[in-house]
């Protein structure tokens, strides 16, 4: 059975995005270019390209604030999006990718991991979901790419976990903008 990987993006100060939900600054060692024709650096291509995740895990905001990804989301697999509600291109199956699931965190959780079928789960956020499936002992895994910049205000992405949390260190890289730690969730 796979894994439950956290695989997120954070600046040094331990933001996921600005007040206003603004991630470009955060996500710049990913893309070419941003915009309309989005086109991925060869590090992000590479990472997608390893990818062992047989489904994506994600809230409802994550996947609002990021358009829903026009219906073509990065990794090519299932996305498992926790929400009370199904958006009507969903519905109709014009954005298949999607798998939305309502209920609590244990119960989404154990959807994803079904739609995976026996692969890896990557949960990229929003911080609310992270911090659920923490709190619940969900998460193997900690991917974090760390980039060198102090955005000193936004979603902070370990607020509220309710105590403290034991990891250990996995790896490290160094990637031309970004510092790469994988910790083992330690349970």
């Amino acid at each position: 059975m796979g894994k439950v990987i956290v695989d997120i993006t954070v600046s040094l100060d331990g933001f996921i995005a600005t007040p206003d939900d603004d991630v470009e600054r955060l996500h710049r060692w990913a893309f070419t270019s941003i915009g309309a024709d989005d086109e991925y650096t060869a590090e992000a291509r590479e990472l997608f390209e390893k990818n062992e995740f047989g489904a994506i895990f994600a809230g409802r905001r994550t996947y609002e604030v990021s358009g829903a990804w026009s219906g073509n989301p990065p990794v090519p697999v299932p996305y498992v999006i926790l929400s009370h509600d199904v958006p009507e291109k969903v519905k109709s199956g014009e954005w298949s990718r999607f798998v939305f699931v309502s209920g609590d965190i244990e119960t989404a959780m154990a959807k994803a991991t079904e739609v995976a079928g026996g692969r890896s789960v990557g949960v990229m956020g929003g911080a609310d979901v992270i911090q659920q499936c923490l709190k619940a002992g969900l998460v193997d895994e900690l991917w974090l790419h760390v980039v060198p910049v102090l955005l000193g205000s936004g979603i902070r992405l370990f607020d509220h976990l309710g105590g403290q949390q034991e990891l250990e260190l996995l790896h490290t890289k160094e990637g031309p903008e970004t510092f790469r730690m994988l910790y083992r969730v330690v349970k």
